[in-house]
């Protein structure tokens, strides 16, 4: 099969026949993002989400980690990256952009998703994770106070027994407890998550991609809304 690619500097798409593969693209910072990195994510996704062709999008995070969240350390940079006042716009956009695709997503897991990385993972229908992934979100623990992305998509997606032990709790939740929790779909090997996450998009392209789409626009609006506050 042919595959095209497009590349931003933090984002890259590949794509072959019906399967997307998305990759977040700063592995020297563990895939923290930056405001610019949500904006192209946010355009890459809608990009995708606008084709005939394509039937699922695979998620995944460059150098064996998923995603660490905003990167802190460009955020609290002297002076301020010019990016910042409109990073919680940025954000919220790309939360409501994921609730609103119509195209499945899987999210490939590896490592750790931490903080924002932990809602890009709940924003996929399908989570594949490595044995030793993990979920956390430490705001909390850190005293900056509970994140809203996290935390609604924790809530539409598993419910508050779930939404507590991840927002309000103090350690990473494994693997193992996320799939036995419903929130991780499959547990693999650490050295198979990628490929694992591409043969579960592979069975479900072979679905019909616009009746797929209906039902899943279907199921999101089945329910209320989640809100992704804009800070």
């Amino acid at each position: 099969m042919t595959a095209d690619h497009v590349t931003a500097d933090h984002v890259q798409v590949q794509v072959d026949g019906p399967i997307a593969l998305v990759t977040l693209n700063r592995p020297e910072r563990r895939n923290a993002f930056t405001g610019p990195m949500l904006d192209d994510l946010r355009a890459a996704l809608l990009n995708l989400d606008a084709s005939d062709e394509v039937g699922v999008v695979v998620l995944r995070g460059a150098g064996g980690t998923f995603c660490a969240g905003a990167d802190l350390k460009e955020r609290q940079a002297v002076p301020p990256p010019a990016w910042l006042p409109s990073f919680p716009q940025s954000w919220a956009a790309l939360n409501d952009t994921l609730f609103d695709l119509s195209v499945t997503t899987v999210c490939a897991l590896e490592g750790g998703a931490v903080g924002g990385g932990a809602a890009l993972a709940l924003g996929c229908d399908f989570i594949v994770a490595g044995q030793s992934a993990r979920m956390h979100a430490p705001e909390v623990r850190l005293g900056i106070g509970a994140a809203p992305a996290v935390l609604a998509w924790a809530l539409w997606r598993h419910g508050p027994a779930f939404a507590t032990t991840l927002v309000a709790g103090s350690d990473p939740i494994a693997a193992a407890d996320l799939h036995r929790l419903g929130v991780a779909a499959h547990v693999v090997p650490d050295d198979e998550v990628q490929a694992a996450a591409v043969a579960v998009a592979a069975r479900l392209a072979e679905r019909n991609h616009e009746v797929a789409r209906r039902a899943k626009r279907l199921l999101r609006g089945s329910t209320p809304r989640p809100e992704f506050a804009r800070g």
